[in-house]
């Protein structure tokens, strides 16, 4: 069985540079990205973060694409 890693706020925005803790908390307060509530903590669990950002990869179009104009 897999065991869950869940981090503090802090913690997720050492883990994720690019994230920054204001961010962060005006996304959980429109429930844009997956945390629970222990108390009045916010806990973030690693695994479904990353499935968060993977789900808003940006796909590429096509082979060679840079940005070239065609």
């Amino acid at each position: 069985m897999d065991e869950k890693r869940f981090v503090t706020l802090d913690q997720l925005v050492e883990t994720f540079p690019f994230l920054k803790k204001s961010r962060v908390y005006y996304l959980t307060t429109v429930k844009g990205i997956p945390f629970y509530r222990v108390g009045r903590s916010l806990v973030f669990e690693i695994g479904e973060i990353r499935q968060w950002i993977e789900a808003g990869r940006v796909p590429v179009n096509g082979p060679g694409a840079c940005g070239a104009m065609r």
